[in-house]
């Protein structure tokens, strides 16, 4: 979210409010919602998940489309239309266990009786995106990320993550957090 969406929400809230000043953190969504519980932040903008504690009210949400990805030189990418049992016979690389987008992906292969071969988890996408790009292994990454040093695989399952803005229940946001949430919602 840090490096794809939230640029165009700063340079518009920039632009339209150029006295706003804002203290931003970076942190993987689980870490978000810590800094949340403990009242040290107002707002954040996360991967959501089933498993989101009932203290959260979400102000926004929208849907990331995600693909499967290699390198362009990887076995995989010169098949046709390859499937999880395909899949499973390489290095997989994913985020930590405990993020949303792992466990949507492991479920498919649990769903499915085969094993995924975690290699390198990492919760930086960027990190990921590279790592395939060079060869690596196989991943899932945002559409919005993938570029000519990736291969897209038509795998036969459809994958999103649904991201947003949230706040603790009950808790007012202060006008500049209410600004920034406006426009991020305003530019999904």
């Amino acid at each position: 979210i840090g490096l794809h969406h939230l640029p165009a929400w700063l340079r518009r809230l920039n632009r339209d409010y150029p006295e706003v000043s804002l203290e931003l953190q970076f942190m993987d969504s689980e870490s978000a919602f810590g800094q949340m519980r403990k009242r040290t932040a107002e707002l954040a903008f996360v991967t959501l998940s089933e498993s989101m504690d009932q203290a959260f009210d979400v102000h926004v949400r929208w849907e990331d489309a995600m693909a499967f990805v290699v390198s362009p030189e990887h076995p995989l990418a010169s098949l046709d239309n390859p499937g999880l049992g395909d899949l499973s016979r390489y290095d997989a690389l994913l985020p930590e266990a405990g993020t949303a987008t792992y466990r949507s992906i492991s479920r498919l292969f649990l769903d499915a009786s085969l094993p995924l071969k975690i290699q390198m988890p990492t919760n930086y996408l960027e990190t990921i995106k590279m790592m395939a790009s060079v060869g690596l292994g196989w991943s899932v990454l945002p559409v919005s990320m993938v570029d000519a040093s990736l291969t897209v695989l038509s795998v036969p399952h459809s994958v999103s993550r649904i991201l947003g803005g949230v706040g603790l229940k009950g808790r007012s946001l202060s006008p500049q957090a209410q600004a920034l949430l406006d426009i991020a919602a305003d530019l999904q």
